[in-house]
């Protein structure tokens, strides 16, 4: 429960998403399975099945936050995504990327719905909403990198 009023404090604090300060750096990040992908244009709506983090580096110190259910399992997160310009599919380890052209995270996105294959995205200017029961929604968010199984 208090890891959840945090996250909540960090969200509000940091809705357009990545904040920079000299030796401060925050980010967000969503890993999971993805279901129900869907394309309206250039937004992309679905449903992880994991985890939210946010990240905060601080004078040389890394914090986590993490959102998951409130048994302590992946949560079941709704978002609303647009791919970054520009993105980056990564590896799995995400030691490596490369940059891709518009429409390429929605391709990633569709192949690995409905797998057990857990994809890693970063997020950017971010809009959340904690719902009552603790429930968390994306509003929507750029992506600027995501991990791509068939990259290799």
């Amino acid at each position: 429960m208090r890891g959840l009023f945090a996250a909540a404090a960090i969200a509000c604090a940091l809705h357009t998403g990545a904040a920079h300060a000299k030796g401060e750096q925050v980010r967000l990040w969503m890993e999971g399975q993805v279901s129900d992908v869907r394309s309206d244009g250039q937004t992309i709506r679905l449903v992880l099945t994991g985890r939210f983090t946010f990240e905060q580096q601080r004078n040389g110190e890394r914090s986590l936050v993490e959102v998951k259910s409130w048994r302590g399992g992946p949560a079941s997160i709704p978002a609303v995504l647009t791919q970054g310009r520009p993105f980056y599919a990564m590896t799995d380890d995400w030691g490596a990327g490369a940059l891709r052209k518009s429409g390429a995270l929605l391709s990633i996105l569709q192949a690995a719905a409905g797998t057990d294959r857990v994809v890693r995205l970063e997020l950017a200017s971010a809009r959340l909403n904690f719902a009552s029961g603790g429930a968390l929604a994306v509003e929507s968010a750029i992506v600027r990198r995501a991990s791509d199984s068939s990259l290799r």
